[in-house]
């Protein structure tokens, strides 16, 4: 169980590339999905007060993008994170609004 809104976070792949000397270069994805809950009717019909609920998201969405496009760890251990796809996941049959903000990031390794 989750409270709304809700940031889930995945890292769901990394490659590699061999430099020489055993280093590799990887460039890794992070996906941040946001779930808003209830899902609420954005429609021309719906009063102003609803469809200004409906859209709250968007404002949550910008907050986030704004907040996560160009971190990066303290120590400089990776490339700063850079936000290059958003795209919505939505589960009406549970009345959730997912949006999925795609970011990627680019690190070394080297053999020690």
């Amino acid at each position: 169980n989750v409270a709304f809104p809700a940031v889930l976070i995945d890292f769901p792949d990394t490659t590699y590339d061999y430099l020489s000397d055993n280093a590799l270069s990887a460039t890794a994805s992070v996906t941040l999905r946001l779930l808003v809950a209830p899902f609420e009717q954005s429609n021309d019909d719906a009063p102003i007060e609803v469809k200004q609920m409906a859209l709250q998201f968007f404002e949550l969405e910008y907050k986030l993008s704004n907040a996560i496009h160009g971190w990066m760890p303290n120590d400089d251990y990776s490339q700063p994170l850079v936000l290059n796809k958003v795209s919505s996941n939505n589960r009406n049959d549970l009345g959730l609004r997912i949006r999925e903000l795609h970011f990627t990031t680019a690190f070394y390794l080297f053999d020690q």
